[in-house]
């Protein structure tokens, strides 16, 4: 049940990042006056190519934070578990195993956005070449990681919820982790 809700979270937080940056894009366009540069231009290719790259570190971001999250709670859970075990040598190992697990999770996470950080930089200059134009190097995860703060979740409500669609709101640090956790 639990990793339902999560995975929800999750797919609820994607699609969220996801329609910001589409809106994001829609007002910028409203707004544009009659004298800015045409979409096909150069200046238009390197400011799209800029909101490519901040939409790409929100999901980045996103996806880094809910992670860590994950792997805190489980590293917590299993913590916990191992509190309540009698025997001290058994507890020990028990505690050695967790953080050797969250340990592995979290270098296993760091490869991953490494890869999808290294795909993603493949198809910018791509873009860069057709258009013209560099865009601006890298993704800038620190702003995204500041835009996530003011984020709000939707998700659904839980089963004791007497409506069928009722939603529940939380802030966004109550499923997202902003510090990596200490090994």
């Amino acid at each position: 049940m639990k990793g339902r809700r999560t995975a929800r979270l999750l797919g609820v937080l994607v699609i969220g990042a996801l329609f910001y940056a589409a809106a994001h894009a829609m007002k910028v366009q409203a707004e544009e006056d009659p004298y800015s540069p045409t979409p096909g231009s150069q200046t238009g290719s390197a400011s799209e190519l800029s909101k490519h790259n901040s939409a790409f570190a929100l999901l980045l971001e996103t996806y880094r934070q809910f992670q860590n999250n994950l792997i805190q709670i489980d590293y917590s859970n299993r913590l916990n578990a191992a509190a309540s075990l009698t025997g001290i040598e058994t507890r020990k190992e028990v505690i050695t195993l967790a953080t050797q697990e969250r340990d592995l999770r979290l270098r296993k996470l760091a490869a991953q956005l490494a890869i999808f950080t290294a795909a993603y930089g493949h198809f910018p200059q791509d873009d860069e070449q057709v258009a013209g134009v560099a865009a601006r190097n890298g993704v800038d995860t620190k702003a995204a990681a500041r835009k996530l703060r003011n984020f709000v979740v939707f998700a659904p409500a839980t089963n004791s919820s007497p409506v069928a669609d009722a939603v529940q709101t939380f802030p966004a640090s109550a499923v997202l982790l902003n510090e990596y956790p200490n090994p």
